[in-house]
């Protein structure tokens, strides 16, 4: 990142990279000092990016957010919304920061959908479907005859620019103010980038980055111990990401009628009505994947995340609080909790599978020596990466076969040999911790060790690294 005393510009895959480093900066790197709200250290003039904001969910142990709380009120502002009452099931303290005790004076919702009369949402995506290369597709939220005069409710973001080139939209948000727990990734991260792939859709366009440019991003002192904890997690967590935003329709009138549907099963959930089968046959999946979070938070019974094994939605649940706000237990060694679902043995099957290959082709596999060894791996990565799935070759499968071959490369770099047993002896010893990793940075890696002739224990280290990853990744598509 360079040295952020100076360059404040952070680049990440989502927001659980971005977390744990976030508050490793903070606490290192930001200033201490007084504020309104008490003792806080801060950086200035941040700017934040994420390369996949669809990966929204925040799965890293230790935050306990309330994806609940994150769901209803990304749909309250995306509606329009600023009502105390539309929050208070999910955020007990809303009516807090109210002068009313009715309304949020500074509510993006309002702002978004009806500053003034102007349905700016709509405008920017009517915008960038005339012209998709528009720089005026833009939503002010600061309003100055109302955030000039004293108030509880302020607003913290102030403008949001969406870009649209090659096909690709960006969206960025200025932020005034950002406390890095309750705003950034309490609520911001996760409500503007479902609005990016909202806006995106609806204008034919890809999701492309969500950037944050921040005047203040601050960290209160009573979060100072739970920001330590977290920037010493490992942030990157390889789950299946969560149902898309996929619908027919293409204008915010469309999705206004979406989310009345949305709000009235909201309601029922909520207050324990029988809706039958109309969640399973609501007609888009994203916002059909938040009413099932709902069913499991307003009842308890994990069944209700049974479709969404293996996602970053249902990790996040399960990371996260429970309604009575108590956190949910946790495998920390594993990153990934038993949300209670019969799970088939993964190494059972594919030690039985190796098992068999190696009695059909014995050693073929080390026959061109070191380099095609690495020629197999590098195949396996190159057809994960790309997405391929043949007709007789699907990507759990690769991710299987990925796993072996790293497996057999492990074991001939110890032995010079890969039989099963000795392949079965390192599959058992992974953790199954999840990891984001970049397998063609460190193939290159690989082939470069290989071909300067380094130390075998050189090369094993990277393959440990490679082999938990893959475990990961193959456990997430089993």
């Amino acid at each position: 990142m360079g040295d952020s005393a100076v360059n404040r510009n952070y680049v990440y895959t989502n927001v659980n990279g971005a977390l744990c480093d976030l508050m490793f900066q903070l606490l290192r790197e930001g200033d201490e000092f007084d504020s309104r709200a008490g003792k806080t250290k801060e950086l200035t003039f941040v700017g934040i990016t994420l390369e996949k904001p669809w990966q929204r969910e925040i799965v890293v142990p230790y935050r306990k957010a309330n994806i609940a709380a994150q769901i209803a009120e990304t749909m309250w502002v995306l509606s329009g919304r600023n009502d105390v009452a539309g929050l208070l099931h999910y955020l007990p303290r809303a009516a807090d920061f109210s002068d009313d005790g009715l309304t949020w004076r500074a509510g993006y919702g309002p702002r978004l959908r009806n500053f003034r009369g102007a349905d700016q949402i709509d405008y920017v995506v009517e915008t960038l479907k005339a012209n998709p290369s528009s720089r005026q597709a833009v939503c002010s939220i600061w309003d100055p005859t109302v955030d000039s005069t004293p108030g509880k409710d302020i607003a913290c973001n102030n403008w949001l620019s969406f870009s649209s080139r090659h096909g690709v939209l960006d969206l960025m948000v200025g932020i005034r103010s950002n406390d890095a727990i309750w705003g950034w990734s309490g609520i911001n991260a996760f409500e503007w980038s479902a609005l990016l792939e909202i806006v995106a859709h609806m204008a034919g366009l890809e999701v492309g980055d969500l950037h944050f440019a921040v005047t203040s991003f601050h960290l209160y002192e009573q979060h100072w111990d739970k920001a330590e904890q977290l920037s010493q997690v490992e942030g990157n967590y390889l789950y299946s990401d969560s149902p898309r935003f996929d619908s027919l329709e293409d204008n915010m009138k469309g999705f206004d009628r979406l989310a009345e549907a949305w709000f009235n099963l909201e309601r029922r959930i909520r207050t324990g009505q029988d809706i039958g089968s109309e969640v399973e046959t609501f007609p888009e999946p994203m916002l059909q994947s938040w009413l099932r979070v709902l069913q499991w938070y307003w009842s308890g019974d994990v069944g209700f995340l049974y479709q969404l094994q293996n996602t970053r939605l249902a990790q996040a649940c399960l990371v996260g609080m429970k309604p009575a706000g108590e956190p949910q237990p946790y495998l920390a060694d594993l990153g990934q909790l038993d949300m209670g679902f019969p799970k088939p043995d993964m190494l059972a099957h594919i030690n039985k599978l190796h098992a068999e290959k190696h009695a059909a082709y014995g050693d073929s596999w080390m026959k061109r020596g070191e380099i095609g060894i690495l020629g197999n791996i590098a195949r396996k990565v190159d057809r994960i990466g790309i997405g391929l799935a043949t007709r007789d070759e699907a990507q759990a499968d690769t991710a299987q076969d990925l796993l072996v071959y790293l497996a057999k490369y492990r074991c001939w770099l110890e032995t010079g040999t890969g039989d099963p047993d000795e392949v079965a002896e390192v599959l058992n010893n992974l953790t199954g911790a999840h990891r984001e990793l970049d397998f063609d940075a460190k193939l290159d890696e690989l082939f470069s060790m290989a071909q300067t002739s380094r130390p075998s224990a050189d090369r094993a280290k990277v393959v440990d690294e490679m082999l938990e990853a893959s475990y990961g990744y193959a456990l997430s598509l089993w």
